[in-house]
């Protein structure tokens, strides 16, 4: 199985904020865990977060917010400053496209994907 990718918040102020996310997923998991937050009534951007997340230091104005699940848009915009809200928000597409590099560097050079046309 592929390690999680972790992302960094790259603030000086916050060197202890991460979050790390699983690298392998299909579209269909994220439909499962999309129905499940609609059947539970969730409004709550930061599903997808969760789910996707492995582990968690986030920064908040008390106990800093260690595991994936406790991520709601009620505990972040209450308990993380302005700044730690953006970082989390753009972490999880910053994490797709380290994939996509990621996947890119280690394709073989004799690899389809690696023409230039």
């Amino acid at each position: 199985m592929s390690e999680p990718i972790r992302i960094y918040c790259d603030d000086q102020e916050y060197p202890e904020a991460f979050i790390e996310y699983r690298v392998r997923f299909a579209q269909s998991q994220i439909d499962v865990a999309s129905e499940a937050a609609k059947s539970a009534g969730e409004d709550d951007k930061y599903w997808v977060v969760r789910y996707m997340a492995t582990a968690c230091h986030i920064p908040t104005v008390g106990e800093p917010i260690t595991d994936p699940q406790e991520i709601t848009a009620k505990r972040v915009s209450a308990d993380c400053e302005p700044f730690i809200q953006g970082w989390l928000d753009d972490s999880l597409p910053t994490a797709v496209a380290q994939r996509r590099v990621l996947g890119k560097v280690s394709a073989r050079p004799s690899s389809r994907k690696n023409e230039i046309k």
